[in-house]
Formats: structure tokens, sequence, C-alpha cells
């Protein structure tokens, strides 16, 4: 698959997902660059949920905070597990291209 095909169909996925602002879809343009950022925000939504659970435990009422705590990490990680599978739907798709080409 040429390049610039392969990267239109990159652009059109984030877009249709709505992924299309424009850090993200820089950061996107290469599966690892999109890799790294998705390991980056996982670790900084499992600190955010660390920090909150510990805020949480100084409180009257903790369930409601943890569970408040839970389902944000919870929505989030949902949201990279979503891109995390764009970028192999992606990269699968280039392969299978390159591979079509190859033969």
């Amino acid at each position: 698959m040429k390049p610039v095909v392969a990267f239109s169909i990159v652009m059109a996925l984030f877009a249709a997902a709505g992924f299309a602002s424009p850090a993200r879809a820089q950061a996107a343009s290469t599966p690892k660059s999109g890799r790294e950022r998705i390991a980056d925000e996982r670790a900084a939504a499992q600190a955010r949920f660390s920090a909150r659970q510990r805020a949480c435990l100084e409180r009257f009422v903790v369930t409601s905070c943890v569970e408040d705590a839970q389902r944000e990490r919870r929505e989030t990680l949902s949201r990279l597990r979503h891109e995390q599978n764009l970028l192999d739907e992606i990269e699968r798709k280039t392969r299978a291209a390159e591979r079509r080409e190859s033969i």
C-alpha cells in the first residue's frame, strides 16, 4: 500500500472515531508514537486514580468517592483500549496490503 493511501486510511479512521484533533492526529500518524502516547496516558490515568483514592480515604464518605475515581479510570482506559484497537487494525491492514503487493 502506498504511504499516502495508508496515511489517508489512518486519518479517516481517527476522524471517524472522533480523534481528529491536530495533536492527536500528529501523534497517531505513526503506530509507535501512538502506542507511546497511549502508554503514557494509561500511566497518567493510573497515577490520577491512585491520588484520588488516597484523597478519598481522608474523607468521611469513602465509597462513593472511590467509585467515582474507579469510574473515571475505567472510562479513560476504555477509550485508550479503543484507540489501541484502532492502531492495531490500521497496522494489520497496512501489513496485509504490503503482503498483497509483494505477492
